[in-house]
């Protein structure tokens, strides 16, 4: 920047002798604010001064030179003839001479704008003047003794200024021409002097103070680079067929230069819209340049400097291979007040907004947290839009593998259980195993994930991470005793036509026999967010908040494309018949309103059956029972859930028959089993382990002894009713330890 302003300021030894609000009417800069201080002098009504004839008379000049001091066009002390100069070259004119960009750094910065925004003559002779005027401040009083000026009015003295022909220098100043369409020049509709009306963007006032300025700095001013994705396409599984078709639609508009193509990326808060809009960018091959996101001086822009911005993007990019992202877009539409009036004002009206998404020249991807502060007549114009949900688990412990927390000390049950349990973004889990591991030297430990995912929640909702069973270690869908095959009914729902239309399940059966966990199983295999609700989320204590947290867990799981699970919907959708409460009533008819127009997944499940309404019952398309383990199948599920967790080749003897003497077992069983195990931390033994099993079918009452051949541990009891205590588990572990 130095060369610059020792080149339009002349010498520097000259510079330092003049006063700081002259120096950049030295040089170049200087020969330009002469060329249009004339212009003005022969051609607007202070050319009154010129008098009779076509030269300047005498008695016109010392008025003449009154004007030029007043404009601070004169010289320092050391430099008197420079009024005599402007005077003589007044007196010289016939008429305002074309004033057009040539060689100066000015001019030649000018000329790098026109290239960069696709300006032709007029409009970078136009552009070059405004500069002029906002650096060289001498021309200002010049100006404003023309007084307030209509638009036209003012546009008439930039073409006396510039030497043009009034037509074209008024056609290039049109609200709908390039210059304002761009937003490097804002266009006040109120009358004012030719500075209040044509104002220059501030970051363009900057760019063309900068030394050898370039395309590519124009465009890196206005639009910088976003940057790289850190998630893959496989990261956005749950909303895949979406994101492929996003894909397309944008490679196609790039190959054949579409006009208005727009894409709307929605969803809550770190659900992944940003980095999806910069795999999108990766998976077409285009750069994507992010819009509005920087003000000048690198501070946070206003709505105006963000819609600058935007504008700008799309003039600047319009002839390249190139994406534009913009980010917030209910900024433009929410901000109201001094900030954004005249020129900004106007472009943010509706219609114009509308006309925006109709011609865009670049594809454009907008993010937005809530599509509902959006017109609909907006909403309408947008190409496609994709909503984005939470990430489900599957996708959490994706993004936990990635950061590497496996390596430095986090377990693979611990990963599943952290990604299962907080509903948080790639960000903050991220975030969290990054601050683990500072703390730990190194190590990450689970607890201390924990401990700051739990503090994130909170933060953020205001309540405390929801209550998630620790995930099964593998959910075997072949071992799951039901009245439908499981397998094939995943695969057949994996068909986007077969969920098209919305799809009900109803799975009943007793606790533990793997209702809930075929659900998530569900979800991951149909690359879906899952979300829960249960009767504690949906209840309250004031009347009618019932119905609307669960008209509001429908439109959730509606706009993130996830699975909806009710768990233990016999606790609020019990038989009207039965119904003690008037609110227990509109509670169910508004469930049945909303299944009736469901169009995605929704499962219910429950352990009592005939609690249920039967107008629920049926609503719904398909009903499974569950039940408890086959026999055949009880020593496949010992060997996927209980073996990894025995020394290798210490196995009991007569596997079979001794499980099935433990009495009717779950799937349930077998995980909470080895919960308990991992939970002592002692070595564990087969017999143990199948002991435990015993206990777990003893305690709903089905088996009442041991099986034959066990050893039975001292001071516990053959068989129990009900979980076991803390105070249980604890005599457990001391005995172990003996």
């Amino acid at each position: 920047m130095e060369g610059v302003q020792n080149d339009l300021q002349g010498s520097p030894r000259r510079a330092r002798r003049q006063p700081p609000s002259l120096q950049l009417l030295t040089g170049p800069l200087r020969l330009l604010a002469q060329r249009y201080a004339r212009n003005l002098l022969v051609g607007t009504d202070l050319g009154t001064l010129r008098g009779d004839g076509g030269g300047m008379s005498v008695e016109a000049r010392p008025l003449a030179r009154e004007v030029v001091a007043a404009a601070g066009l004169h010289g320092p002390d050391d430099d008197p003839d420079f009024a005599r100069d402007l005077a003589r070259l007044v007196r010289e004119s016939t008429g305002p001479h074309p004033v057009l960009v040539k060689g100066s750094p000015l001019e030649r910065n000018v000329a790098a704008v026109m290239r960069a925004a696709a300006l032709g003559r007029v409009e970078g002779a136009v552009l070059q003047f405004l500069a002029t005027i906002h650096l060289a401040k001498g021309l200002e009083p010049l100006t404003d003794m023309l007084g307030p000026l209509t638009h036209g009015a003012a546009a008439g003295v930039v073409a006396v200024a510039t030497g043009l022909p009034r037509r074209e220098v008024a056609a290039a100043l049109e609200s709908r021409g390039r210059l304002a369409g761009s937003g490097l020049v804002s266009i006040e509709p109120q009358p004012g002097t030719v500075e209040q009306k044509f104002s220059l963007d501030l970051r363009l006032r900057e760019l063309l103070s900068e030394p050898g300025l370039t395309v590519p700095r124009v465009r890196q001013a206005f639009l910088p680079r976003a940057a790289p994705p850190t998630l893959t396409p496989e990261d956005f599984g749950h909303v895949a067929q979406a994101v492929r078709r996003a894909a397309s639609l944008l490679s196609a508009a790039l190959a054949r230069r579409e006009r208005g193509i727009n894409l709307l990326l929605h969803g809550p808060t770190g659900t992944g819209k940003s980095e999806l809009s910069r795999v999108l960018a990766r998976m077409v091959r285009a750069p994507l340049h992010a819009a509005g996101t920087v003000g000048p001086g690198g501070c946070t822009p206003s709505p105006p400097e963000r819609l600058s911005s935007l504008l700008l993007g799309q003039q600047l990019l319009a002839r390249t291979r190139a994406l534009v992202l913009f980010d917030e877009v209910e900024d433009l539409f929410e901000v109201t007040g001094p900030r954004v009036r005249g020129w900004a004002a106007a472009r943010m009206s509706k219609a114009w907004f509308n006309e925006l998404l109709e011609r865009n020249a670049v594809p454009t991807l907008w993010i937005t947290n809530d599509p509902a502060v959006l017109d609909p007549a907006f909403l309408r114009r947008f190409s496609m839009s994709l909503a984005l949900g939470p990430l489900d688990a599957s996708r959490r412990r994706r993004v936990l593998a990635r950061t590497g927390a496996s390596r430095r000390g986090l377990g693979p049950v611990e990963e599943l259980a952290l990604a299962a349990r907080f509903p948080v973004s790639a960000a903050e889990l991220a975030g969290a195993v990054r601050v683990a591991r500072l703390v730990g030297g190194g190590r990450v430990q689970a607890p201390v994930v924990e401990e700051l995912l739990d503090a994130s929640v909170r933060l953020v909702t205001g309540a405390p991470p929801p209550q998630v069973p620790a995930p099964a270690p593998a959910y075997r869908v072949d071992l799951v005793n039901a009245s439908l095959d499981l397998a094939a009914l995943a695969a057949r729902l994996s068909s986007p036509a077969a969920v098209a239309d919305g799809v009900t399940l109803c799975l009943h059966g007793p606790p533990g026999t793997g209702k809930s966990e075929y659900v998530r199983h569900l979800a991951e295999r149909l690359g879906r967010p899952l979300l829960v609700r249960r009767v504690s989320e949906i209840e309250s204590k004031f009347v009618g908040d019932a119905e609307k947290n669960l008209a509001a867990a429908f439109e959730e799981a509606e706009r993130g494309g996830a699975i909806l699970l009710f768990d233990e919907a016999d606790s609020f959708l019990r038989d009207r018949s039965r119904a003690t409460n008037r609110w227990e009533i509109t509670l169910t008819n508004e469930f049945l309103q909303r299944l009736e127009g469901a169009r995605g997944v929704v499962a219910c499940t429950t352990n009592l059956l005939d609690e249920l309404d039967k107008a629920v019952l049926r609503r719904f398309a398909l009903r499974i029972g569950f039940d408890y383990l086959e026999a055949s199948k009880l020593e496949a599920m010992f060997e996927a859930v209980i073996r990894p967790l025995l020394p290798p080749g210490l196995a009991p003897p007569d596997l079979a028959a001794r499980l099935e003497r433990c009495g009717r077992l779950a799937p349930g069983d077998f995980a909470v089993v080895a919960r308990r195990a991992r939970l002592l931390g002692q070595p564990i033994t087969g017999e143990w382990l199948l002991g435990e099993l015993a206990l777990e079918a003893g305690s709903r009452g089905d088996v009442a002894r041991r099986p034959a051949g066990f050893t039975a541990v001292p001071g516990r009891p053959a068989a129990v009713h009900g979980p076991n205590s803390d105070a249980e588990l604890a005599k457990l572990g001391r005995i172990l330890a003996q």
